[in-house]
């Protein structure tokens, strides 16, 4: 290097410049730090989130295979197969009431208006309560007097059967007695405390606060609430079921208002009768916990929930058999027509599955108003035996 160059490389200018230089990257260092002390926090933060994640995602995924799989397997049945079990119990019903009831209208000769509005009142929730016996009597078509007594028969039954086993899953923990509201103390019984708590847990879950960093979990919170609230519903005591079942038997048998819906029958029938209504009620609690076991809840709807008036187009209802007219339900003519009662509930099974799934395993079966549809329309309009002889209609077939 020569001398010139040596001069201007260390002129006081250019050292002025360099020392600048030299305080300006000295002071910038800081500011540099921090930016790269940021970057370096928000990687690692990333990084924990993704971990937390994927943990979330995989305490999930055991949970649910703890829940769904449990010592010998949580089933999931298929929806036709409940449907089909469900249907089966209002079948039996049916069937035992057609065998049981009386004749015609109820033996109501020795009951005044009282009494008889007290047997209306105790179908609270499947039939009207506004209207007076006579008029509700008189309301429906002219088929049901000639079957009223096996009808009411099936709706107490049915209300029976569905409110205890069904809708009051906890009901066999109840002594006798102790299915109401103690009107004394104010106090509710244990049965309905678990049930409040099962509606709590079923509405709330216990999943755990991981489950809010992974939006599928989120999705599927609802369904897996269900999957626990049916799994601790189920696992709950039911030691007392067995002589549950046979009190409940024996004590609706014993009710005044019912024993005036059924036939007079000697002692070995009555007992005969008596065993054959318990072991329809062992058929019902066995449904009941299958439908219980299975990973989701029955919604039961009855006459509050159902609409005031026949709607042939709705998918959770169909009339009364006793409605029909020229062999099938003629729902042109009771549409808009005033629901007056049910035989049976609608059951909607929610929550099958992650899916959410909503299907409808029984249709609720109603009772419409009809009461100008006189015996001389049933006679004109029913349908007509064939004329001509089985070999004609055999030929005809062939």
């Amino acid at each position: 290097m020569d001398k010139t160059s040596v001069q201007e490389a260390s002129s006081p200018a250019d050292t002025d410049r360099n020392s600048d230089r030299h305080v300006s990257e000295d002071e910038s260092s800081p500011q540099i730090e921090d930016v790269e002390a940021l970057k370096a926090e928000v990687a690692f933060l990333r990084d924990k989130l993704e971990i937390l994640q994927g943990k979330a995602s995989l305490d999930f995924k055991l949970q649910m295979q703890m829940l769904t799989a449990g010592a010998k397997g949580w089933p999931d049945y298929d929806f036709e197969v409940l449907g089909h079990r469900i249907r089966q119990v209002m079948y039996r019903i049916e069937h035992w009431c057609q065998q049981h009831a009386r004749q015609g209208m109820p033996d109501t000769v020795e009951l005044h208006d009282l009494k008889k509005q007290a047997l209306i009142h105790s179908l609270e929730g499947y039939w009207v309560q506004d209207l007076e016996w006579d008029t509700l009597m008189k309301s429906l078509p002219y088929p049901f007097s000639l079957y009223m007594s096996e009808v009411l028969a099936q709706s107490i039954l049915t209300k029976n059967i569905v409110d205890k086993f069904f809708v009051n899953p906890f009901w066999y923990l109840e002594g006798e007695g102790l299915d109401r509201q103690d009107h004394t103390t104010g106090s509710v019984s244990c049965a309905q405390n678990l049930q409040h708590l099962y509606r709590r847990f079923l509405e709330s879950g216990n999943i755990s606060s991981a489950s809010f960093y992974h939006p599928h979990l989120m999705l599927t919170r609802t369904a897996a609430n269900g999957i626990r609230a049916t799994i601790w519903k189920k696992e709950t005591t039911k030691e007392y079921r067995t002589n549950a079942v046979a009190l409940f038997a024996s004590t609706l048998l014993s009710d005044v208002f019912f024993q005036r819906l059924l036939k007079s029958v000697d002692c070995d029938e009555a007992t005969k009768r008596e065993d054959s209504l318990l072991e329809l009620c062992k058929f019902a609690d066995e449904t009941a916990i299958t439908l219980g076991s299975n990973q989701g809840h029955c919604v039961y709807k009855t006459l509050p929930t159902m609409g005031t008036t026949f709607d042939p187009r709705s998918h959770e209802a169909t009339v009364h058999n006793l409605h029909n007219v020229r062999g099938n339900a003629d729902d042109a003519r009771l549409a808009g027509r005033r629901i007056l009662g049910i035989t049976q509930p609608a059951v909607i099974l929610k929550l099958r599955t992650l899916r959410c799934d909503e299907n409808v395993l029984n249709k609720a079966k109603l009772l419409v108003e009809h009461g100008d549809y006189t015996e001389e329309d049933h006679e004109r309009e029913r349908p007509k035996p064939s004329a001509k002889t089985p070999e004609e209609v055999e030929t005809e077939e062939e």
